[in-house]
């Protein structure tokens, strides 16, 4: 049987025109937002109300503040509420990973690199992606066209082997100097070391992620200081109401556990 694709595939991928497949990312934010919008209107009217309240009786100069944020703060935002969106046929029109965001497309993917690392690939608009093929170094090569899905088996195989010709540190000292949006995949004690990271304060002392957004006027004071598991325990079944009879009968049966 033909093998149609670097990742197995036996049977042709989907073909798309160039017009298609722009009428199909503006469906996809055209339903993403009516989604959004009905959403936001079952918001609880009271705490709206409480909140212009409190807004009102408030100094304008208190709440007249920046707020800075930027991609990598709210990244993990946007990724939670994404799992709450109802699928959207016109972004998934082929099975699992033959799709634009779901690794069947080779410019919105990861690469092993020389050094068994990887690096992270999102070069979906024209411009990231004119950098993506600059970076590799691809240029001057007959390439398919990006929008070509039927062609996208060849460029996922050829960006596979030219990635893992360089180590990842050699293809982030590359791409730091273009807008491909392509970057090092790294782990979490590399991400807290991260000069991007350090620069916008983005972990705190502890190494636990700092609030976000980052309000100048109001900042958030976090809690540094994590409770252990159970450290509050009886405090909070007193407050529950319970008496130390009980708790102590409780403790007993392991229902509940306080720190030793």
């Amino acid at each position: 049987m033909k093998d149609y694709t670097a990742q197995g595939q036996t049977e042709p991928a989907p073909s798309y025109s160039s017009h298609q497949l722009y009428i199909m990312a503006g469906l996809a934010v055209l339903v993403t937002t009516i989604y959004f919008l009905m959403k936001s209107k079952q918001e609880d009217l009271t705490k709206k109300r409480e909140r212009r309240q409190r807004i009102e009786k408030s100094d304008k100069k208190d709440i007249e503040e920046k707020t800075k944020t930027s991609i990598t703060d709210e990244e993990e935002r946007a990724l939670q509420s994404v799992r709450h969106i109802p699928e959207l046929p016109m972004m998934w029109p082929g099975p699992r990973g033959r799709n634009l965001l779901d690794s069947g497309c080779p410019y919105y993917n990861t690469y092993e690199t020389s050094d068994k690392r990887h690096m992270a690939v999102g070069s979906l608009e024209p411009q990231f992606y004119k950098d993506l093929i600059k970076g590799l170094g691809l240029e001057g090569d007959d390439l398919p066209s990006q929008m070509d899905f039927t062609k996208w088996h060849k460029l996922a195989q050829l960006f596979t082997d030219t990635i893992k010709r360089k180590t990842q540190k050699e293809w982030t000292d590359i791409f730091s100097t273009l807008d491909a949006c392509v970057t090092p995949v790294l782990s979490f004690e590399e991400a807290v070391a991260h000069p991007h990271n350090i620069a916008r304060g983005m972990f705190l002392d502890n190494k636990e992620p700092s609030p976000s957004p980052k309000l100048s006027g109001t900042p958030a004071c976090p809690q540094t200081e994590i409770p252990a598991l159970g450290q509050h325990t009886e405090e909070i079944m007193g407050e529950l109401g319970f008496d130390k009879d009980s708790v102590k009968k409780l403790l007993e049966d392991k229902v509940i556990k306080v720190d030793s």
